[in-house]
């Protein structure tokens, strides 16, 4: 078959990859092309050469069906952040909650004053505020938003870790 449009797309490594779609026509096969980085695309032409045959042709083969991924990533984000905060609020005992900052008291014998031995453990927040968890900002609509959520929760992982 040799080398395709598509092929040549995928290879030209600029933030852009391309695939074959079947028409919703029929047989017809078309080229959907979208970018790797969440930016627009913008197609131009000239009445002389045109575009895919389409002459003054100035098209954006707008973010569209990519802002309604990034945006579904979003709500799937703040929904994960949500059963974070489920999790932390729901994780107590007799009455105490150290992932939500509590403090518990273990006592090692029953004597006062300073014969007793005891223990005090401090609890953390550790809900999604209280990890650095922010919501999803701007519904990932650009890669910034993607990056500081995902820097967000490296740093919230990192923290866990330290307390375990």
């Amino acid at each position: 078959m040799g080398i395709t449009v598509v092929d040549k797309i995928n290879a030209s490594n600029t933030g852009f990859k391309a695939e074959f779609v079947n028409s919703a026509t029929g047989g017809q096969k078309n080229i959907k092309i979208s970018t790797t980085t969440g930016t627009n695309i913008t197609v131009t032409g000239t009445a002389e050469a045109g575009v895919f045959g389409v002459a003054n042709a100035t098209e954006t083969a707008a973010t569209a069906v990519a802002s309604i991924e990034r945006a579904a990533f979003a709500n799937q984000f703040n929904d994960l952040r949500k059963q974070i905060d489920q999790l932390s609020k729901g994780s107590s005992f007799n009455g105490k909650n150290l992932l939500n900052g509590d403090s518990i008291e273990v006592v090692f014998n029953e004597k006062l004053g300073s014969e007793r031995s005891n223990l005090t453990i401090s609890g953390t927040k550790f809900d999604a505020a209280g990890l650095g968890i922010a919501e999803a900002q701007n519904s990932f609509t650009s890669t910034g938003d993607i990056e500081a959520a995902i820097t967000n929760l490296t740093n919230a992982l990192s923290t866990v870790r330290t307390q375990s």
